[in-house]
């Protein structure tokens, strides 16, 4: 994860403590940076199978996976 405020910095630092997430830091202040960080990150998971299982299931303690359809019907009723 990455922010691109620093409103948002505290909301990408608990997510991360909470998930396991890399947290590749602030986008606005050095995107080349954030983006090898991600790059490394997500590299890192390639040969990891249960790395990418333990990440999948922390993810599922701190969302629903519904946000897109709570959206979409959001938006339909406009």
């Amino acid at each position: 994860c990455c922010y691109y405020v620093e409103n948002q910095r505290l909301i990408a630092e608990e997510f991360a403590k909470q998930t396991g997430l890399c947290n590749a830091g602030d986008y606005s202040l050095d995107p080349q940076g954030v983006r090898n960080k991600i790059i490394e990150a997500v590299c890192g998971l390639e040969d990891s199978y249960e790395e990418r299982k333990r990440l999948a299931a922390s993810m599922k303690q701190v969302t629903d996976g519904l946000g897109a359809q709570r959206l979409a019907e959001c938006l339909l009723k406009q």
